[in-house]
């Protein structure tokens, strides 16, 4: 078996390619989103699809291990391209009470959230926070058309975080 592991720099996001013999599986792919022009680009997905392609790899399954904050997910495309379905544990959320220092099997969920919101407002949100869960709540898939026939993120004004004033 043979893990290849893919950073795309401009998210800090390691993408995987796990494959033995004629079969593989991609974890955590990135869709690229500039948000100074609105545009995204398949071009970290592109990578690991001509590795897939050199290789002649079947590509059943493609992987979110978690919802991903700091980039929008490329599940789409492998979706698309080799007819991959996609996987989320429902575990997830499990797996990492157990694991996770800031919240165990005890953690109750007030403890949790009064937790997170200290920390939280000691730290700046993830670049692409926004953009991010509007697409991968929908498994990376862009928000619907408007009448015109194009989609749009939706960005809140002055409304989360602080001032910057």
């Amino acid at each position: 078996m043979r893990i290849e592991a893919y950073f795309d720099e401009p998210t800090w996001t390691l993408s995987y390619l796990v494959h033995d013999g004629d079969a593989g599986v991609v974890i955590d792919p990135v869709r690229h989103f500039d948000p100074a022009s609105g545009h995204t680009s398949w071009a970290p997905a592109e990578r690991l699809a001509a590795t897939i392609d050199a290789l002649g790899l079947d590509v059943p399954y493609v992987i979110d291990t978690h919802t991903h904050a700091d980039h929008m997910t490329g599940l789409p495309f492998f979706r698309e391209r080799y007819g991959a379905r996609t996987v989320a544990s429902s575990r997830i959320g499990d797996e990492q009470k157990r694991s996770n220092i800031q919240i165990n099997g005890s953690t109750t969920r007030e403890d949790f959230a009064a937790f997170r919101r200290a920390k939280d407002a000691s730290l700046p949100a993830p670049r692409l926070i926004l953009p991010s869960l509007q697409v991968n709540v929908r498994a990376g898939e862009l928000p619907e058309p408007e009448s015109n026939g194009e989609s749009y993120l939706k960005i809140p004004i002055n409304l989360l975080g602080r001032s910057a004033s």
